[in-house]
């Protein structure tokens, strides 16, 4: 009999920074052996180790205590790449700064404003479309808060950079102008 995955989102972030967290000690192997440059060691990082951090990181919607620990880690695996002791005192703004590259926030956010245009252009008969902006016409919710859908973090995310939530849709029509609008909002 086959066993019930954990599919919560707390448990596919946390399995995607155990991944993440494996291939590491290979490319800190590798680096160690050959003399590697550190912008060589920063860009297999971020080809292999936050690819796969962020695959399907479009479509989550995460709450501040998933962001913080996948900051965590963003900072600790940066740190060790340029070789950053806390002894040095260097803040996590200043140590993106030396990797030339955005916080974890800043890139699922720019993942998921491209994701939603893609939605936004995309015919209404089809799935992924249906599953994203649809709601339940029976059934019961549990008590307490209710939970945030696609929808509900989206328009709160348009929000975060600027855009008008009521009319987002028709700026998604032409994809170079809603890829030069997402650019530009924030410095995504």
């Amino acid at each position: 009999m086959r066993e019930k995955s954990d599919t919560t989102l707390e448990s596919v972030t946390s399995r995607h920074r155990h991944i993440s967290a494996a291939i590491f000690p290979q490319l800190r192997e590798t680096s160690g052996r050959q003399r590697i440059t550190q912008n060589t060691k920063l860009m297999v990082y971020q080809a292999a180790v936050i690819s796969n951090l962020f695959y399907a990181c479009k479509t989550w919607v995460l709450h501040r205590k998933d962001t913080v620990k996948l900051e965590r880690f963003h900072q600790s695996k940066l740190r060790q790449i340029l070789r950053i002791k806390w002894q040095d005192r260097v803040v996590n703004n200043e140590v993106l700064l030396r990797a030339r590259t955005g916080s974890i926030e800043t890139t699922i956010t720019r993942h998921r404003l491209r994701w939603a245009g893609h939605l936004a252009r995309v015919h209404h008969n089809r799935l992924p479309k249906q599953v994203s902006f649809s709601e339940l016409d029976s059934g019961n919710r549990p008590r307490g808060a209710p939970k945030l859908r696609f929808q509900d973090h989206l328009k709160h995310t348009l929000k975060a950079v600027d855009i008008d939530p009521n009319n987002w849709e028709t700026e998604t029509a032409n994809r170079e102008s809603w890829r030069r609008t997402t650019r530009e909002k924030r410095g995504l």
